[in-house]
């Protein structure tokens, strides 16, 4: 009986030390290259879990292939997650920015974003009026000529006189 533990006590010890399920296939300690990048898993284990493994006797600190591949995708998906999250709070950032400039400011901004973007006028009414009235002036003068290609194509008939008096109506409501 004593002798079966022993066994296998003695097995778990030789065990990769991650699982105990494998025998190790290589050792925790020393340095190994993956791909051009050199690998010590017990230094992976502890910046990726912040688990330190006692190493006291050097023959027993190994672990199996299994674990060695899952213990990569575990630290490939922590550095995958680390970027993603910089990278949204610096978006974050950017919008934080944006809000904290106020209208004017995010205004400005979305017309440097812009190429060949003529800046916008920012709390002027007069000016604002005057590119109404002038963007109002072009809608008649259009009115107009169209009215005037409406007559020379139905001659004086009784429907041009009508399409005339309404457009005209038409006109003057547009320049109240």
């Amino acid at each position: 009986m004593i002798d079966d533990a022993v066994i296998e006590a003695m097995e778990v010890l030789h065990s990769c030390r991650c699982c105990l399920r494998h025998p190790p296939d290589k050792d925790l300690k020393k340095p190994y290259t993956h791909l051009g990048k050199t690998e010590i898993y017990s230094d992976i284990l502890e910046q990726c879990f912040d688990i330190r493994l006692s190493l006291d006797n050097d023959d027993e600190c190994g672990i199996c292939e299994t674990c060695v591949e899952r213990l990569r995708d575990a630290s490939t998906f922590k550095l995958q997650v680390q970027k993603s999250q910089a990278e949204l709070q610096k978006r974050l950032d950017q919008v934080l920015h944006a809000m904290d400039l106020g209208p004017e400011g995010r205004s400005e901004m979305e017309e440097q974003d812009q190429p060949n973007s003529v800046p916008r006028s920012h709390g002027e009414p007069e000016t604002e009026m005057v590119q109404q009235q002038e963007d109002i002036g072009d809608s008649l003068s259009r009115n107009k000529e169209a009215l005037a290609v409406l007559k020379a194509k139905q001659g004086s008939s009784s429907e041009a006189v009508s399409a005339e008096r309404t457009v005209e109506t038409q006109i003057e409501k547009g320049s109240n």
